[in-house]
């Protein structure tokens, strides 16, 4: 599978006339935009979870988190992180006073005109290491890898923790929220498990479905996963309701916004991708 389905832009209606597009709208993220929710519970096994996005990036070459958790602007800090790096690439890691674990895409994620589904399943139980942390783009899982810190056998993260908020498209640890500029659509997270759902063998395929024309698109998940599926502190935002922007359509788990309205809305889809100037063509690399 390549990559995400593009198609021409249409009218508000023609976005609203496809009843079967499990994605009808994204979240636009201005400079200084994100989404917070507290735990007020704590994971029930901090060793598994699952994030799974679509994301549209607007600038590239600058650090840019998708989700993050953190105990404060202190050390100890309590990381765990998922963001785009400065150099592009995709970083999963937990950090205290140091990195306990770190795993990076060799790849890098430039593309500003395309949508592209990342999914990371975290299993710390895994016998093998390399079987902790397993990356897919677009449903293909992602082997080409470097690590500078490996992931322990059962080491726990922090997303989950009792009071510690997390965070999507902002560093919880860093006043730099300025960065992460981007489109994000159809976003999950699976708290403290990773089993997967009857049919499926790995967690990239549950996202994505194949569009049978080189492409993939978002799956309909209604009948696959229950809100029993996601755990204590898991969700899954689908930006449909430009009233009630971070409501959680798998629970109760609603994040809260910050300069963020109703306009921010889009109906700029991986399924309707809107046409966008490509700075790659402009300079040529």
């Amino acid at each position: 599978m390549g990559a995400n389905l593009i198609l021409p832009a249409g009218s508000a209606a023609a976005a609203d006339s496809t009843p079967a597009d499990p994605v009808t709208r994204s979240l636009r993220y201005p400079s200084g935009s994100y989404q917070s929710f507290t735990p007020s519970s704590g994971s029930s096994d901090f060793k598994k979870w699952v994030f799974s996005c679509w994301v549209k990036r607007c600038t590239t070459g600058v650090t840019f988190p998708l989700l993050q958790t953190a105990s404060g602007t202190s050390a100890p800090y309590n990381i765990t992180t998922i963001h785009f790096d400065a150099n592009d690439n995709l970083e999963i890691g937990k950090y205290t006073n140091s990195y306990q674990f770190r795993r990076l895409t060799t790849r890098v994620f430039r593309d500003p005109s395309a949508w592209m589904c990342v999914t990371v399943a975290y299993d710390s139980t895994q016998a093998n290491e390399v079987d902790r942390i397993k990356i897919y783009i677009n449903g293909e899982h992602d082997t080409n890898q470097t690590s500078s810190a490996s992931v322990d056998l059962n080491e726990a993260s922090t997303f989950g923790t009792i009071g510690q908020v997390m965070r999507l498209n902002s560093f919880v640890h860093s006043a730099s929220n300025d960065l992460g500029k981007s489109y994000q659509a159809d976003v999950y997270f699976i708290d403290g498990s990773v089993t997967l759902p009857t049919g499926y063998s790995d967690w990239g395929s549950v996202f994505v479905e194949d569009t049978g024309y080189g492409s993939v698109k978002p799956r309909d998940t209604s009948s696959i996963l229950s809100s029993s599926d996601f755990g204590t502190n898991g969700f899954h935002l689908k930006f449909d309701d430009s009233s009630d922007i971070g409501a959680d359509d798998a629970g109760s788990n609603d994040f809260t916004v910050t300069n963020l309205s109703s306009h921010d809305v889009m109906l700029d889809t991986p399924t309707k991708n809107y046409a966008v100037l490509n700075a790659l063509d402009i300079k040529n690399t």
